[in-house]
Formats: C-alpha cells, sequence, structure tokens
C-alpha cells in the first residue's frame, strides 16, 4: 500500500533508478509504462553521496519513543500521539494513494525537498553527485522516504484503523 525508497542513485539529470545494491524492487507502471529514463542501471563511474534527513514527525517519534512505547494492548500513549498527527497521518496516506495511481508521479519532485504538508511528513534522502566525469549528472535530487511513525505497518493501525481518511 505504501512506497518506500530507501536508496536512489542519479542516472542522469531529471531521472533516477530506483535500487538497493543490486536488488531491484518490482514497481507496477499505469499502461503507458514507466517513464524512459527511469530504468537505465546508474553508471558506476556516477558516484553520489547521501544524505537522511528525517522529516519533523519522524524525528517527534525517533525523540519520544521510550515514552510512548508500552506492552499494553491499547496502546495509550502512543495512540494519544497517532491522534494527534491525525492530519500528518492523512496526508501520508493521501500522497501515497497518489503515487500507487501515478507512480512516475514520485520522479517529477526530485529536484526539491518535499514542501508544503509533504515537508511535515516524508523523510528524504539527499542525492549529491560527487563527480566531475563528462556525462555524470550534476543535479542534487531529493527523494521522499516514508517516516519512522506510527505503528510502522499502516499509519492508522491499531489506533485509527477503523476510520477512512477524507
Amino acid at each position: 500500500f505504501f512506497f518506500a525508497l530507501y536508496v536512489a542513485d542519479v542516472s542522469e539529470p531529471g531521472c533516477v533508478d530506483i535500487h538497493v545494491g543490486t536488488w531491484r524492487p518490482s514497481v507496477t507502471f499505469p499502461a503507458g509504462g514507466p517513464p524512459s529514463c527511469c530504468c537505465a542501471p546508474p553508471p558506476s563511474s556516477c558516484p553520489v553521496t547521501k544524505m537522511y534527513v528525517a522529516s519533523p514527525m519522524e524525528a517527534y517519534w525517533v525523540d519520544h519513543i521510550a515514552e510512548l512505547q508500552s506492552q499494553a494492548i491499547e496502546w495509550p500513549k502512543g495512540c494519544a500521539a497517532v491522534r494527534a498527527q491525525r492530519h500528518h497521518i492523512d496526508v501520508w496516506i493521501q500522497f501515497s494513494r497518489a503515487v500507487a495511481t501515478s507512480p512516475g508521479m514520485i520522479l517529477e519532485g526530485l529536484g526539491a525537498p518535499p514542501a508544503g504538508n509533504l515537508s511535515e511528513v516524508f523523510s528524504y534522502q539527499v542525492l549529491t553527485p560527487n563527480s566531475s566525469t563528462a556525462g555524470c549528472p550534476t543535479a542534487v535530487r531529493y527523494v521522499p522516504v516514508e517516516p519512522l511513525a506510527a505503528a510502522l505497518r499502516h499509519p492508522r493501525w491499531p489506533c485509527l484503523d477503523n476510520i477512512e481518511a477524507n
């Protein structure tokens, strides 16, 4: 249901090939197929420096996990935090559904970090090319990553399990 882009290398200006080492996830694209630029293997002579930037939502959970953890099935403190972040969780789910419907849209915003409501929710990888080799990309790319927040399996479970997004 949700996307996760953990590592991506820039293979051409404006293009990205999603992979982790030699593992390549299977991505289902609409009938037109993936954008032509996005399936080429990255050139090994074009290294990038990767930096992870946690979103405010993720930072909250990392900073407060010790006080939110519980063995209680109801998870009272954790669920209170989830309910307080309901707007962020709705943004998360709406964006994930949009990406599931139109996977190519994830490639459209790689030139800037997440903005607006997305910046409060999504963490991202900053990929900075560090090669002066001819043909290597020069543009920095920002690859969104779902936050490490809530119960991780689904951001509504178990606290908002029966509530549909707007």
